[in-house]
């Protein structure tokens, strides 16, 4: 019997630097943005 498994990434919320995002008017820095797209682009 073969497998297959599917996953999924929630980037909804990946919201641009020094824009507002819910209730954080600052929104995210340049460095946090960074650190997220970075993340998101990883391979597993």
């Amino acid at each position: 019997m073969d497998t297959i498994s599917f996953g999924t990434f929630n980037l909804y919320n990946l919201n641009e630097p020094g824009l507002p995002m819910y209730r954080d008017r600052d929104g995210w820095s340049q460095a946090q943005y960074y650190s997220k797209v970075s993340y998101t682009s990883a391979a597993p």
